[in-house]
């Protein structure tokens, strides 16, 4: 296994990165960046381009890369799926994000059931703002290759916040799926699907996990047979375990329904789900039990993975980023466990490519990319 820094930076927090992998070996991450231990999405948004699979890394400002296709905040173009439809037209659906608006709209917001974000890393980011919970979804698309866009939103009622993952898919019929999660204002939450068959023109809202509201991980195993990884919680009845298990969903058609979680047989979250040329699936996930860092596992169909060959990617996480407050750092646990978030391609040649972010020994969190062989690299079952 072979280990690249993509961006790392002094006095910076740069994590949970999106991987696009683009016609002619051309690869493209994007990333949150901050001065602070950003999880909202709030600070910049710096694009970075690989030309030789992913060896090196340039800044990018180049407007066809997916991750410089335009959104409001820089959230808004993380949590979302880009792909060019048949004709040609550009498309781009995800959640705008949490939201900065005036101070004297809060009786607004508590009016409809938004999440007030109550931070002393936001106000230091953020003074004199009112930062609110992502409550909208949105579509952009360009049929001038970038030139001019359109773009949709959608406000979801009855949640707390309403935030998407990108990790969604393009089903082999078309059909693009958008996973989102929500949390109401009682403390609970859904897991919902954005769904459109016809090329983007219309959207649906499907209520698919009832209970569970997190990040969740969708790849088409066969035709129509879609395989969801959900990020679980306390509400599971696992308060211990909260950072370490996720559940699994299956649809038969196409997205329309879904079965019941049953809990996923290995510990990791939040997970990435690829799809291989010659059929196997790939899960790859953050670990964050000592010793931290990144894993993958593969499975023939994605309903049995083989767990007696587990690839540990990264094990050297497990620091709390300097970019956390001193007070902060100084609680038990607080920080340590940040890490993974990782997303994977198959390059040209079979080799992985997956990037993630993670933070070692010298606190600095930064964006890098494993390059590793699931044919080669065979570990032994940790």
């Amino acid at each position: 296994m072979k280990h690249t820094i993509v961006l790392r930076e002094e006095g910076r927090y740069n994590a949970f990165p999106v991987l696009h992998q683009l016609a002619g070996g051309r690869l493209a991450i994007g990333c949150i960046s901050s001065p602070v231990g950003d999880h909202l999405g709030l600070g910049d948004w710096p694009v970075l381009e690989s030309t030789d699979q992913g060896e090196t890394w340039t800044p990018s400002d180049d407007p066809g890369l997916p991750p410089n296709w335009p959104g409001s905040t820089p959230r808004e173009r993380y949590d979302r799926l880009c792909g060019v439809l048949p004709g040609g037209t550009w498309m781009a659906v995800g959640s705008v994000g949490y939201e900065c608006w005036d101070p004297g709209r809060r009786a607004e917001a508590e009016a409809r059931g938004l999440r007030v974000v109550e931070d002393e890393i936001v106000s230091s980011q953020l003074p004199g703002k009112l930062v609110v919970s992502g409550h909208r979804l949105s579509v952009i698309r360009s049929r001038d290759r970038g030139a001019s866009w359109e773009r949709r939103t959608w406000t979801v009622p009855g949640y707390a916040s309403v935030i998407g993952f990108p990790r969604g898919t393009i089903l082999e019929d078309g059909t693009w799926l958008f996973p989102v999660y929500t949390s109401r204002p009682d403390g609970g939450g859904d897991g919902l699907l954005f769904r459109s068959s016809d090329d983007g023109e219309t959207w649906r809202l499907h209520l698919c996990v009832h209970g569970v509201g997190s990040e969740w991980a969708l790849v088409e195993t066969a035709p129509g047979v879609v395989l969801g990884h959900v990020r679980s919680g306390y509400r599971w009845g696992h308060p211990a375990d909260d950072r370490i298990h996720a559940l699994e969903v299956w649809s038969e058609d196409g997205g329309r329904t879904w079965t019941q979680p049953v809990e996923a047989p290995f510990q990791g979250y939040p997970n990435h789900l690829l799809k291989l040329r010659d059929g196997r699936i790939l899960c790859s996930f953050g670990y964050r039990r000592k010793p931290m860092g990144v894993r993958a596992l593969i499975s023939e169909a994605g309903a049995a993975w083989d767990l007696e060959h587990e690839y540990v990617l990264r094990d050297d996480g497990g620091t709390a980023s300097t970019a956390w407050p001193e007070e902060k750092r100084a609680q038990p646990g607080f920080g340590s466990s940040d890490v993974g978030y990782p997303v994977s391609t198959e390059l040209d040649d079979g080799r992985i490519l997956t990037a993630y972010y993670i933070t070692p020994a010298d606190g600095t969190t930064h964006v890098a990319v494993t390059h590793w062989h699931p044919d080669e690299d065979r570990p032994v079952h940790v």
